[in-house]
């Protein structure tokens, strides 16, 4: 259970360290497809109609992976208890 928590604090600790460091990831298709867990035909078709971020480098398609993260936030859906603290009132 030690190494467990230890290994969780390395990831945290790992995880700070390149946020802090601004450090720009990018990825290309294939590392795009496997972080948003889409396939790159449905990445191809997001990039035609221009619904996601990203850069094109002598034909190649990449992708910036805070941007990326950005993105899928930008779409949460809010929870009932969300609403309900934004707006001061009770939904049932």
């Amino acid at each position: 259970m030690i190494k467990q928590f230890q290994h969780q604090l390395n990831k945290i600790e790992s995880l700070l360290t390149s946020i802090n460091s601004n450090q720009v990831e990018f990825m290309d298709l294939e590392e795009a497809s496997q972080f948003l867990k889409l396939k790159k035909p449905t990445i191809y078709q997001m990039v035609f109609k221009r619904e996601i971020p990203f850069y094109k480098s002598t034909k190649k398609l990449l992708f910036k992976k805070n941007e990326l993260v950005e993105w899928v936030e930008s779409s949460k859906v809010l929870t009932l208890k969300e609403l309900e603290t934004r707006s001061g009132l009770m939904i049932n």
